[in-house]
């Protein structure tokens, strides 16, 4: 009779440990999954570079790689956008023919990683992808829309949105944009100015 109470008092005991870890796990998993599942909109203001390595000329098409470095700030939207504080940006696009004249019909694909920070830490990151960005040359300055016109774009992670687009507003003209691709030194460097923003 003791040998068969003992053995009623352990199975027990495992059921209840059983539980508790069931439990354990469920919360934990929770946690994980609600830290890579805030939800957006979010839209975040820009500032930065958009590099050309080697420079662009104005005609004269290479293979050149593009990098976009750039943090955020003043970032608005859902109840969670509004807990960000700061952030950056990085993406990169490469084109075997690149030239301004070429840039001036629509710049390449880009992809890249946001990654957000928030007062109590980490809100994880979004992964973009844009088939192509349209410069509009008669703005002033000039401005490089993503997705390209007529284009899409993809976002994964935090706060994503099927439909993520991107503006960068940069410190230039399009004399000074010419100038600097007919100079020997060619456009190596755009800098982003006050209006560049990005919605993931």
């Amino acid at each position: 009779m003791t040998t068969c109470r003992n053995a009623g008092r352990a199975t027990a005991v495992a059921a209840a440990v059983s539980i508790l870890l069931s439990l354990a796990t469920g919360t934990a998993g929770a946690s994980h999954s609600s830290s890579h599942n805030t939800k957006g909109p979010i839209t975040c203001s820009l500032s930065g570079t958009f590099t050309a390595s080697p420079a662009l000329s104005l005609g004269s098409g290479k293979a050149t790689k593009l990098t976009l470095i750039a943090t955020l700030t003043g970032c608005t939207g859902s109840s969670s956008a509004s807990k960000v504080v700061s952030g950056t940006v990085s993406g990169h696009s490469f084109d075997i023919s690149a030239s301004c004249v070429a840039f001036e019909n629509a710049f390449p694909p880009l992809v890249g990683t946001v990654s957000y920070k928030t007062s109590s830490g980490s809100a994880g990151v979004t992964k973009l992808s844009f088939n192509g960005g349209t410069l509009n040359y008669m703005a002033m300055p000039l401005t490089i829309t993503y997705p390209k016109k007529g284009g899409s774009g993809s976002a994964k992670g935090s706060f994503a949105l099927k439909s993520p687009k991107m503006t960068l507003v940069l410190s230039q003209t399009y004399p000074q944009w010419v100038g600097s691709c007919q100079s020997a030194a060619g456009l190596s460097t755009m800098t982003l100015a006050s209006g560049s923003s990005i919605t993931a």
